[in-house]
């Protein structure tokens, strides 16, 4: 996964968040336990290192932080971001990703 800054404002990550949902494997109400992983961890491919972003810089995840998703039946998964931009200004993005069974 990629996060790319594109307005020319740098960020500095507050808070990432991670919650799995799987169609077979979690409680019935189909939501497993959320986490929040370390963001200077998770995101130091591409060449970054840290919990900024700089302005029209990058921060590469190589993986889903070593966890293996293979052979599971299919579900999501939800990552959102927070951090203040450069302005002082409280900025986030979510997306969701899609598993699909094997």
């Amino acid at each position: 996964m990629t996060l790319r800054e594109t307005n020319g404002v740098g960020l500095t990550v507050t808070n990432l968040t991670a919650q799995l949902t799987l169609a077979d494997t979690c409680p019935p109400s189909g939501t497993c336990p959320s986490g929040s992983p370390d963001f200077a961890v998770g995101f130091r491919g591409c060449g970054h290192s840290g919990y900024r972003i700089e302005a029209k810089g990058v921060a590469c995840s190589t993986g889903l932080y070593g966890a293996s998703l293979f052979g599971l039946g299919g579900g999501f998964l939800d990552w959102s971001v927070t951090g203040t931009d450069d302005r002082g200004n409280t900025v986030s993005a979510s997306v969701r990703i899609t598993l699909l069974p094997p």
